[in-house]
């Protein structure tokens, strides 16, 4: 068994694209697509973080020790998903 490895090959390669008017509309709307399911997410996260933040001060509200809060997991009843 030969385990010598074969040269890397020097060259290189270079590509173009060149998208037809049909292409290019179906780019641009797959990145349109993409950018909003991305803004989703991040408000749907964010509306997460935000309703941890509300049943973290209520339970410090009733009493409940502050470092003890923060660490309780929390899920929002009124969930999107």
């Amino acid at each position: 068994m030969d385990t010598e490895q074969a040269e890397p090959d020097p060259r290189a390669c270079k590509y173009r694209l060149d998208p037809n008017a049909d292409q290019i509309r179906t780019q641009s709307q797959a990145a349109g697509a993409a950018r909003v399911s991305f803004n989703m997410l991040i408000a749907c996260n964010l509306d997460a973080l935000k309703a941890g933040w509300a049943a973290e001060r209520e339970l410090i509200k009733a009493g409940t020790d502050a470092a003890e809060a923060a660490g309780k997991p929390v899920v929002a009843a009124n969930s999107k998903l």
